[in-house]
């Protein structure tokens, strides 16, 4: 065999190495850059609530009877307590007995607690027979308040100070490490979660 037969195999064997080494680089380089575009996109797909210390504004809505109801700060010297449910949530009704157990729990003294209802569908039945019905509701926030408090989810617990400052976020049911959060805060204890 020629030498210039030899070579050109050796050529286009160290071409084609060369190509297979590109091109599995440049695989690896794109799964590693689906793996980031694959977690940002998680993240901008998570909900997004509020974050301690931000102020909030007042809040409005209509009550269960339709009278207008309205949060504000800095006149009560009470904290807040934000309930946030849907009647359709199953979730929330697993955790109705930590929210019976804070608003039985805490001194209406020191917390206002109000529940806001993001549906109105099934309400006045939902809370007819719930611990929900010792406690001012609101049924229809209005869409701007909604969005200033990223009520994005249910069952979602805010704690707020009195000048309207966000201490506490506590998203879904109580469990795990926001159960002992909300315990230490409330200096309560909760049922947990009683899943079957």
């Amino acid at each position: 065999m020629p030498n210039s037969m030899i070579n050109i195999k050796k050529r286009t064997f160290a071409a084609t190495s060369l190509l297979i080494g590109a091109i599995i680089i440049c695989n690896v380089v794109l799964i590693l850059r689906n793996f980031k575009l694959r977690e940002t996109l998680m993240q901008a797909l998570r909900p997004k609530y509020l974050e301690v210390g931000t102020s909030v504004p007042a809040f409005h809505g209509d009550g269960i009877d339709g009278g207008e109801l309205t949060l504000e700060y800095g006149i009560d010297p009470r904290k807040t307590i934000l309930l946030v449910f849907s009647p359709k949530c199953e979730w929330c009704s697993k955790n109705l007995p930590n929210w019976q157990a804070i608003i039985g729990g805490v001194s209406p003294k020191l917390y206002r607690i109000i529940g806001i209802s993001t549906s109105v569908v099934g309400l006045p039945e939902y809370i007819k027979d719930s611990v929900l019905n010792r406690i001012s509701i609101i049924a229809r926030a209005q869409e701007q308040d909604i969005r200033a408090y990223r009520l994005n989810g249910t069952p979602l617990t805010i704690a707020i100070d009195n000048r309207g400052k966000v201490e506490k976020v506590w998203p879904g049911p109580f469990q795990n490490e926001s159960l002992a959060d909300a315990e230490k805060y409330f200096s309560i204890r909760l049922p947990g979660l009683k899943i079957q």
